[in-house]
């Protein structure tokens, strides 16, 4: 029977890999049980390495690695509260579209998110929790970095106007 040379590094990526994919199905579990009424889809995107959790097809949510079934369950619930607007952490201001942070959940308006990237140089740091969460690829300056973040934004806001027309 041939052996296959795996490397250190390599296996560590895969164990980790292997854990995370436990842990994305885990929480896809629990929501599905205590939200029967609803869908839960999860990807793997291997170009930022994290589980993307798709609810109801339509809403998307970062599963960071690092995540507990808690703080995951505490997002999904702030997903129906029904609430239709979300004061923003920084400018306090009450607004329909914010971006929630991946670890906490705590709600950002757009204008302010971009200053929080820009400031960290293609970094987002949470207000709250004080988490980091990288807007840039591997191997890309702070510059495409903001540039793909502002990109995002703008889509998404054209998604959200074509939607209420």
């Amino acid at each position: 029977m041939p052996y296959i040379k795996i490397k250190a590094s390599e296996l560590k990526d895969y164990v980790s890999y292997m854990h995370y994919t436990s842990l994305a199905e885990t929480f896809k579990y629990s929501l599905t049980k205590k939200y029967a009424d609803h869908s839960f889809e999860t990807i793997y995107d291997p170009l930022a390495k994290k589980y993307i959790m798709f609810v109801d097809k339509k809403t998307a949510i970062t599963i960071r690695h690092d995540n507990d079934e808690k703080e995951v369950i505490r997002r999904v619930d702030k997903l129906f509260d029904g609430k239709k607007r979300r004061r923003c952490i920084i400018c306090m201001k009450n607004t329909k579209y914010t971006l929630g942070c991946a670890k906490c959940a705590v709600d950002t308006c757009y204008d302010c998110y971009l200053k929080l990237v820009e400031q960290g140089e293609g970094v987002f740091k949470c207000p709250q929790c004080r988490i980091d969460v990288s807007c840039r690829l591997e191997g890309e300056t702070a510059e495409q970095g903001i540039a793909r973040a502002r990109e995002k934004i703008k889509l998404n806001k054209s998604k959200l106007i074509c939607k209420r027309k």
